[in-house]
């Protein structure tokens, strides 16, 4: 296939996207079935994001333009994470548009919705077919691109050690509170939080204040969420972090479904927020840079980090967004 066509092929995918039709519906009652934290509503917004960030003409033929791609053909071994549905998605959107094949090993959590975006690509053109290889092992590939969680990445750098590769260990993100946030600001940063049940690497799991943490402007925000409790597993996560806090005695804030705690720790639990007060900017813009490693990216008002986006934008990724900040294909252009 010509880029053109793998472009068209994509194109037509985010066509075949809508959500209201029976098949998608479908679709998204299987998904819940087999993961319940894949809820309708965040297989909907990930399919949303998918059509409207990624599968565009114009976004993929300006994306394309800045790569000299060719037919490649190189064997990309892919482990595809599963903590937000269809999230590897991008991982095969790359692989694809520089002309290679995606050998791929699903994660069991998220089983359902990538073959089916696949299998729709592949029926409006047949040639992409040759592009996708599901497998249960990766034992056949040139390269290799892994996401998991740090114990896990230590095993993928040894057993893809003899090939260019590219490991995706666990990644936090931060926002940064200055006191000039509007209500508007508070009521989007509920999304860069709750958004998949806080499952995330782009999913805010610490607040980095600027003076005194505003508790009541804070939570005042996050009203729209408060539906979360009604979810089974979410609530079991929120009621045993209640009680694992309590009974260590320790000082925290809750609007009865979300846990703020004051820490230094980047990683929060489901259901909780870590926040941490600091004298000035400055002192956050350092501690953003001594931390740069573990951030995914950063939400802010202002450019306070490399990877910096705006309040309620930290769920909706562009496509040239990279995961970790590593150019996917750049290296895959480069093998």
């Amino acid at each position: 296939m010509t880029l053109d066509q793998r472009i068209d092929a994509l194109v037509s995918l985010g066509e075949k996207i809508q959500l209201d039709q029976e098949n998608w519906q479908g679709l998204m009652t299987i998904a819940e079935l087999h993961n319940p934290w894949f809820t309708k509503e965040n297989v909907e917004n990930m399919l949303s994001g998918i059509k409207t960030c990624f599968l565009q003409k114009d976004i993929l033929t300006q994306f394309c333009k800045d790569y000299p791609l060719k037919e490649q053909k190189k064997r990309i071994g892919l482990i595809l994470a599963g903590n937000i549905p269809a999230v590897g998605f991008h991982d095969l959107l790359c692989c694809f548009l520089s002309g290679n094949v995606s050998v791929y090993k699903l994660s069991d959590k998220d089983a359902d919705i990538i073959p089916y975006l696949l299998k729709l690509l592949c029926d409006f053109d047949p040639a992409a077919k040759p592009y996708f290889e599901a497998v249960e092992k990766l034992t056949d590939f040139d390269a290799a691109i892994a996401t998991g969680s740090n114990n896990s990445a230590r095993y993928f750098d040894y057993y893809f050690s003899k090939v260019p590769h590219v490991i995706r260990k666990n990644r936090s993100t931060i926002a940064v509170l200055t006191g000039e946030e509007t209500e508007e600001d508070y009521i989007s940063l509920a999304d860069d939080i709750n958004a998949y049940f806080g499952l995330g690497c782009r999913s805010v799991s610490k607040l980095c204040v600027v003076g005194t943490f505003d508790k009541h402007a804070f939570f005042e925000g996050q009203q729209k969420y408060l539906s979360n409790l009604h979810h089974s597993k979410y609530k079991n996560n929120y009621e045993y972090n209640y009680a694992i806090f309590l009974m260590n005695k320790l000082d925290f804030l809750t609007n009865d479904v979300l846990i703020a705690k004051k820490s230094d720790e980047l990683q929060s639990r489901i259901a909780s927020i870590h926040y941490q007060e600091f004298e000035s900017l400055d002192l956050i813009k350092k501690y953003l840079e001594e931390t740069a490693n573990e951030l995914q990216v950063v939400v802010a008002k202002e450019a306070v980090f490399e990877r910096v986006c705006g309040f309620g934008q930290s769920q909706k990724p562009a496509i040239d967004d990279f995961a970790d900040g590593v150019d996917t294909m750049e290296f895959l252009i480069n093998l």
